[in-house]
């Protein structure tokens, strides 16, 4: 599903650089669930930008579904984003002047679904994560847990085929935090999606098949991370 071969990242802060990721590698199957834990600064933001394709690596490969998506087109990276990936972004990102269903909507008119069906399928997306109440809603009418939780409807909607989640229960209580992971499992569960989470929360990590550890911009299986075996 994912490969990346010696992804570097670097920025620059006036005449400071800075290596956001050092030649990171990673293969990812098909439907698996990783948690990417790390300290902040640590390049696990970049990471995910980089294999949701926000954002060019400096050096090195990424590969999606077969495809060397910076060897294509702007209009097929878009194709594949609209399609294919669906972000939960730590700040939200909703729109302040739409509504709820029209927020999780949008992925959905990007990848050319009528209106109607975009609408029904919103809303549904709304009551799984249990805003069936609020899908007329504006952001700044929510609370932040609430607009987290449209985030992530926003990013199932589409049905991806991978899931980049970068803090999904970071705003949340643990009961609403516990329902939403359970529910972003059931799309690895049901045989669609690869799930890339990046997060501090260790109930999180421990709901995933395999950990991974970043450490000044370099992945590390969480075993060797950490010097231990314990999963």
């Amino acid at each position: 599903m994912i490969q990346l071969q010696d992804v570097s990242r670097t920025f620059f802060r006036g005449s400071t650089e800075i290596h956001a990721l050092r030649g990171a590698s990673l293969h990812v199957r098909a439907r698996e669930v990783i948690a990417i834990q790390g300290p902040s600064g640590s390049g696990k933001t970049t990471l995910l930008c980089m294999v949701g394709t926000l954002d060019r690596p400096t050096s090195g490969t990424i590969i999606i579904d077969g495809i060397n998506v910076w060897n294509v087109s702007d209009q097929k990276r878009s194709y594949l984003r609209a399609r294919t990936i669906g972000f939960v972004f730590q700040s939200y990102n909703l729109i302040p002047e739409l509504p709820a269903w029209k927020n999780v909507a949008l992925p959905l008119r990007y990848g050319g679904i009528a209106l109607g069906a975009r609408k029904r399928r919103a809303i549904d997306a709304l009551a799984a994560v249990g805003l069936e109440d609020r899908v007329h809603h504006l952001p700044s009418q929510l609370s932040g847990g609430e607009e987290q939780r449209v985030a992530i409807a926003r990013s199932m909607v589409i049905h991806p085929h991978l899931l980049l989640a970068d803090e999904p229960t970071g705003n949340l209580d643990s009961q609403t935090g516990s329902q939403i992971i359970e529910q972003i499992l059931t799309l690895s569960e049901s045989g669609r999606t690869t799930i890339l989470v990046v997060t501090h929360d260790p109930k999180v990590a421990n709901r995933c098949a395999r950990r991974l550890q970043m450490l000044d911009g370099q992945l590390h299986e969480y075993p060797t991370a950490l010097g231990s075996s314990e999963r």
